[in-house]
């Protein structure tokens, strides 16, 4: 009677063998960080396992997009919802806040080449770009990217609407007339 006792006074954390137990609501309500052998997860407040502590750091909820909080795993970044779901694998090397280039889309980076993702995590452009630049620069409607030493017009809905063109070539089309 006394070990049911002692179970019900300890923290849910404790009791399923967390080395540290963040306190409930810094990361959302009812949810709590957890640490076990320098890893890290969340519970909720009943000690279900919301995220198992595999990863190496998670950053709060709301930072790159509301209801979306960064999950690092062995270098690499992806995604989880306030539901607790995985968006994205972590398969980048870095995931920046929405509205840089484009208000519904982040610049995801792998390998050192941009790429960019839309609000749901779904591909827009896959990393293999050496710079991505704002939509405004060119046109309203256009984003120039750099692939190859040529450089890309890329729509807002992400296609390619451009031959490539060599920087020179690109200089002179861009010079005021």
């Amino acid at each position: 009677m006394f070990f049911f006792f002692l179970m019900a006074i300890l923290p849910v954390g404790a009791q399923q063998g967390y080395d540290f137990v963040e306190d409930f609501g810094v990361i959302k309500r009812n949810w709590s960080i957890v640490s076990k052998d320098g890893c890290y997860g969340i519970i909720d407040k009943n000690g279900r396992e919301i995220l198992p502590p595999v990863y190496d750091m998670i950053e709060d909820f709301d930072i790159i997009k509301s209801d979306w909080a960064i999950l690092h795993y062995n270098g690499l970044q992806g995604i989880v919802n306030k539901n607790g779901e995985i968006v994205m694998l972590p398969q980048y090397t870095d995931i920046e806040g929405f509205g840089i280039v484009k208000n519904n889309w982040s610049v995801i980076t792998k390998d050192e080449c941009f790429g960019m993702i839309d609000k749901k995590g779904n591909s827009v452009l896959p990393p293999e770009y050496d710079l991505i630049e704002d939509f405004n620069i060119i046109s309203r409607n256009l984003c120039l990217v750099s692939f190859h030493d040529s450089y890309l017009l890329i729509n807002r809905k992400g296609k390619i609407c451009s031959d490539p063109v060599e920087p020179l070539k690109l200089s002179l089309l861009l010079r005021p007339q």
